[in-house]
């Protein structure tokens, strides 16, 4: 089949890891060896080393603020489709810079993983990889600890400035 030579990798420790390894388990279609296809890792630091490997990072989440995690695969080059959820519309400029999908829509998210995978023979185009890297370093220059500790500084500093503690 067309996904053949796809894994499906879950990271984390979250309280529904129980119930997906379970679920996984449960996948006893042999001659597809889809549960073999299935890993499960608990958190990894530093995660971008790993992420290269990565062909799609898939964000689900019913409810998210601004993902690290998301950061890091768009840092590492790696598309991402993510729910549109909390910071992800911002994060990913409104589907700029990923696929962004209406929370609880199981089956648009299960088109756009099948569109992405359908096109990984398209998305290794040069201008595909040009894309990917700009959208790396326009994250990189947002999303980079300088930049961060400075908007935070900030941001406690007009608080304090408004209470008259500055």
């Amino acid at each position: 089949t067309e996904y053949e030579k796809s894994h499906l990798v879950i990271i984390g420790q979250g309280p529904e890891k129980k119930y997906l390894l379970d679920l996984a388990d449960q996948l006893t279609l042999p001659y597809l060896q889809v549960r073999q296809r299935i890993h499960f890792l608990n958190w990894i630091v530093p995660f971008q080393r790993e992420l290269k490997d990565f062909d799609l990072y898939i964000c689900c989440s019913k409810n998210e603020g601004t993902s690290v995690s998301v950061i890091e695969a768009l840092v590492s080059e790696v598309p991402v489709v993510s729910t549109a959820v909390g910071g992800m519309p911002d994060l990913l400029q409104n589907g700029d810079y990923g696929k962004l999908i209406t929370p609880g829509s199981v089956i648009e998210m299960t088109n756009s993983i099948k569109n992405k995978i359908r096109s990984q023979a398209t998305s290794k185009s040069q201008e595909n990889l040009d894309r990917l890297k700009k959208i790396s370093q326009e994250v990189s220059a947002i999303y980079n600890e300088k930049t961060l500790a400075e908007n935070t500084y900030a941001i406690y500093k007009e608080i304090l400035i408004d209470k008259g503690l500055f």
